[in-house]
């Protein structure tokens, strides 16, 4: 017999690759700084006064927000091990590693700030363990862990 089956509702923190964490850490930075964008972006309209600019400036509060929620959600269930979020993550580190480019080439520094951390998480997500681990072969949702109060897989 090799053991018994982890209990309900606890997680193998031990079979965590550290550059799961690292990635993780990325993305959910990512995530922050899109809602902390959307905020700024919010408060921008408080001096304006021309309607399109205030409704413009709503909905790109809103898409920030929404973008932000996606790629918190997409941290979570990478920590947790899920196959589905690396589709997600890859996804966003190219599209904003393009903006970061573009920034780039037309000569301004902050596209480097795009760039390093879109880098550093393609990196981190596709080392062997981090794969293994979201592939359930380390552990994981993807390997019969509890993956949490939801039960979905």
């Amino acid at each position: 017999m090799k053991g018994t089956p982890p209990a309900k509702g606890t997680r193998n923190l031990k079979g965590r690759p550290p550059l799961l964490a690292v990635l993780v850490g990325i993305v959910t930075l990512q995530g922050l700084a899109l809602a902390v964008w959307a905020v700024i972006a919010w408060l921008a309209l408080l001096g304006e006064g021309e309607y399109e600019l205030i409704v413009s400036g709503i909905a790109l509060g809103l898409l920030l927000l929404a973008f932000a929620f996606g790629l918190l959600m997409t941290a979570r269930a990478l920590w947790l091990g899920y196959r589905w979020p690396r589709a997600a993550a890859v996804a966003w580190q190219l599209l904003s590693g393009m903006a970061g480019a573009s920034m780039l080439g037309s000569g301004q520094p902050f596209g480097l700030l795009l760039l390093i951390p879109n880098i550093a998480a393609l990196l981190c997500m596709f080392t062997p363990r981090v794969l293994a681990y979201t592939e359930g072969t380390l552990g994981g949702a993807a390997a019969g862990e509890d993956p949490g109060q939801d039960g979905r897989r």
